[in-house]
């Protein structure tokens, strides 16, 4: 069932860039030929009157390259976790997961920052120069995430840790809602893109359900 919803997903996502890019493309169709040609030669783009460099994409294989990566790692969180449990309690556990995070995370953005996927290339120093209010939603997300990773670390020692994790992972039903409920992500997308959302969210739920049920079988 959670395959399902992934699978539901990837869908959902790919109509909703497909019609928004529909809806797009007689906006910009008298406008675009001239800086297309000059962005395919020059290699830049113009970003609010300004030169930048044009956004990167990546191919479809590495795509599916680095979702497949992606879910490998996390697929390794649940028994690493239950592997550290047996020296450590839940609370060390989650101190020495956050000292990992500050180790690793710096070089790491780095790298994705001069080499993104996705986008065009950056400096940390863009970073650093945002003001203090779009720092802060950034701490208050870390702290938000902190207290899920104790509390998930928590109820793993009482319920185990497979059957926590699963249920934490109700995460993305939450990501989705604001998507669609706040962000817009869907907005101007047919009947059938928001069916595929809502078989999302069904299959999700019914997922995390069977998992939670399987602790009593």
């Amino acid at each position: 069932a959670a395959f399902a919803a992934i699978l539901f997903q990837v869908a959902a996502d790919a109509m909703r860039v497909r019609e928004q890019a529909a809806l797009r493309a007689p906006l910009s169709s008298t406008t675009e030929p001239l800086s297309d040609a000059c962005e395919e030669a020059t290699g830049v783009a113009e970003v609010d009157g300004a030169l930048a460099p044009t956004p990167r994409t990546i191919g479809r294989g590495r795509e599916l390259g680095v979702c497949a990566a992606s879910g490998l790692l996390m697929a390794l969180w649940s028994p690493l976790s239950a592997l550290s449990m047996k020296r450590l309690t839940p609370y060390a556990a989650s101190v020495a997961f956050t000292l990992a995070v500050l180790l690793t995370m710096p070089p790491l953005c780095a790298l994705l920052a001069a080499h993104p996927l996705v986008g065009r290339a950056c400096r940390l120093r863009e970073y650093a120069s945002l003001g203090l209010w779009q720092h802060t939603y950034g701490w208050l997300g870390g702290a938000v995430w902190a207290v899920g990773t104790i509390s998930n670390l928590v109820s793993g020692d009482q319920l185990g840790l497979a059957l926590s994790y699963a249920i934490g992972q109700a995460a993305p039903m939450v990501a989705t809602l604001w998507g669609v409920l706040y962000y817009r992500e869907f907005a101007g997308v047919g009947v059938r893109t928001l069916c595929l959302v809502a078989c999302c969210m069904v299959t999700y739920a019914f997922a995390i359900a069977l998992v939670a049920m399987s602790k009593h079988g």
